[in-house]
């Protein structure tokens, strides 16, 4: 029971900390950029109340960021929509800010965490993640209590699990990234659904990016390869952190095929099973997502006939 009880915790707590910027998107969606700041600043006063170091840094890795998004979804020819019925709201998508536009800004975030880390460890963002990772590496082997068998099976999964470190800070920022993404998606579809969104929701496989982007994913790609020490740990961080979009970009090319055909959802449901089970494959569905940047592959592809894209 006791065993039980503690893994629900364990749940519950991975739940919040994936969904806790839901509420404040969803306000900020419904409600506009004025109730949403003051959402983020009541969220993070509330946490400084209690922890202020933490706070602190739930101001400025969340709160901040998650009103930034906020204000840039509701941003349009007409100006930003600080509160519910403060101006014409357009109903043209295209008269709003660009999701992909949205999207780079928080990955641009991203990287900035990425480069603060450093910056705050003196250049040394690589040294503290192995430390820390050892550390916790080391918590969860116990070599005491365990037969022959087992420390060497214990040793392997640490091994496997400090093979991590040289990506851990590029994953963490584009997972980040990710997780205010899902949030700003389902906190739209919750407004929308009860029609209390100001902005309509956006066709999410029409997805572009601004070309600024491919050409910071270049340059941080060039950094890691050629750069020495902790520059090269920086660059390599973020080609993971910049890949992220463009792994977005991907899937909303394979969303375009798999609906030009006639079992697009089968296609489409072995597409996420194998990019949950083969991180090769990810890679597979960014580099897509890059040449698509690069070529246009939407704009090569039979076009879909009114109903077809209708059911789509």
């Amino acid at each position: 029971m006791a065993t039980a009880s503690m893994a629900g915790g364990v749940m519950g707590a991975f739940l919040f900390s994936l969904l806790h910027p839901l509420p404040v998107l969803a306000a900020g969606l419904a409600l506009g950029a004025k109730p949403a700041l003051i959402a983020a600043i009541a969220s993070a006063g509330f946490v400084f109340l209690a922890l202020p170091t933490s706070g602190l840094l739930f101001a400025a890795s969340y709160a901040a960021p998650i009103w930034l998004t906020v204000r840039l979804v509701l941003t349009s020819r007409s100006g930003v929509a600080w509160s519910r019925g403060s101006g014409d709201a357009p109903v043209d998508e295209r008269d709003w800010y660009p999701v992909g536009g949205v999207l780079a800004v928080m990955t641009v975030v991203a990287g900035a965490f990425l480069v603060a880390g450093s910056l705050f460890t003196g250049g040394g963002l690589e040294d503290a993640v192995k430390a820390a990772m050892t550390e916790l590496g080391d918590a969860l082997v116990d070599m005491d209590s365990a037969t022959p068998e087992q420390r060497q099976a214990q040793e392997l999964l640490r091994m496997k699990f400090m093979g991590f470190v040289p990506y851990f800070a590029g994953l963490a920022a584009g997972m980040w990234t990710l997780v205010l993404l899902v949030n700003a998606v389902l906190a739209q579809r919750l407004v929308a659904g009860k029609g209390a969104n100001i902005r309509p929701t956006p066709r999410y496989k029409d997805l572009t990016l601004p070309d600024w982007l491919s050409w910071a994913l270049v340059a941080s790609a060039l950094a890691a390869l050629i750069g020495p020490g902790e520059m090269g740990y920086i660059g390599r961080s973020l080609t993971i952190a910049f890949a992220v979009p463009f792994f977005l970009l991907g899937l909303a090319v394979a969303h375009s095929a798999a609906a030009r055909t006639a079992y697009a959802s089968g296609l489409l449901t072995a597409l996420y099973v194998l990019a949950v089970l083969s991180g090769w494959f990810i890679l597979v569905i960014a580099g897509i997502g890059i040449v698509e940047q690069w070529v246009g592959l939407r704009n090569r592809m039979r076009p879909i006939a009114p109903q077809e894209d209708e059911q789509s």
